[in-house]
């Protein structure tokens, strides 16, 4: 475990995070909007994590998670897949918290949370692996890569778009719901 030790907490919070789950190596979003809705301390309903959103450059978030398993650093860039709303999420750890040796072997993976945004409740989803299944059969439609846990998709962004853009919309697309609440502004 000691060889582990330089990655620090946000590195296991994400990895936590990521385990069966659908990521892709190239951004889900290009236009990225800003809605100050999702400024704010937010708390998961009937769990312990919570979510810190603060505005980073231009239009991107900072997103600071902690679950029980540490805490997280994230930049989140919000915009439309489809008729639905998404936050593409990826790990930013702050500078210092994974040696600058290896930086060189951190991936930027992106995860597509489907996000219903209200004035004090926010409703989140992943996309099901499971739901993929007809569109990975044909490499050629969405390129994927497929571990024991998880998909990395490798298309373009153009690619994942739209190949995904429909697919979000539908019933089953998402994991259940995790709803958040406004704790502070």
């Amino acid at each position: 475990m000691t060889r582990w030790r330089w990655m620090g907490p946000s590195v296991f919070a994400l990895v936590a995070a990521l385990a069966g789950c659908v990521v892709a190596i190239e951004p889900y979003v290009t236009d990225a909007t800003f809605d100050e809705r999702l400024i704010g301390t937010w708390a998961e309903v009937g769990d312990d994590d919570t979510a810190v959103v603060t505005r980073d450059t231009g239009n991107l978030y900072a997103i600071a998670y902690t679950t029980g398993s540490g805490p997280g650093r994230f930049e989140g860039r919000l915009g439309r897949l489809g008729d639905r709303m998404v936050l593409d999420v990826k790990a930013a750890p702050r500078r210092g918290e994974v040696s600058s040796a290896y930086d060189d072997l951190l991936i930027p993976a992106h995860v597509a949370v489907l996000i219903d945004i209200g004035a004090d409740e926010v409703s989140i989803g992943l996309i099901d692996p499971d739901s993929l299944a007809p569109l990975l059969r044909d490499q050629a439609r969405l390129a994927h890569l497929r571990t024991k846990e998880q998909v990395i998709l490798t298309g373009t962004t153009a690619q994942l778009r739209a190949a995904l853009a429909s697919h979000v919309g539908r019933a089953g697309a998402a994991s259940a719901n995790t709803k958040f609440r406004r704790v502070r502004r």
